[in-house]
């Protein structure tokens, strides 16, 4: 699955990861990847479900942080994806 998710084959990656989470619901790898997928197809919420559910499976992996601050920044919740309430004149 995270082969063909890197390959913008993403449907073909989302049946793969979804097995493998099936076949193992402790595979933190497979909820990032996935969650990377939804966040291409604009399904943010999932994605950050996937990340959530990543970082509860403490998986050792920068993208969990980095993937979730991106997907609250596209949602435009600067507070969660920085930490920060930053002054909207300069983020709009």
């Amino acid at each position: 699955g995270k082969y063909l998710a890197e390959n913008s084959k993403y449907d073909e990656g989302m049946n793969e990861l979804n097995l493998a989470i099936k076949l193992n619901i402790k595979n933190g790898e497979a909820y990032i990847y996935r969650g990377n997928i939804f966040g291409i197809r604009g399904q943010h919420d999932l994605a950050l479900a996937d990340y959530n559910m990543a970082e509860e499976l403490k998986v050792n992996n920068i993208d969990v942080y980095v993937n979730r601050a991106i997907t609250y920044s596209i949602l435009k919740n600067y507070e969660k994806a920085f930490g920060v309430k930053p002054d909207l004149k300069y983020w709009d």
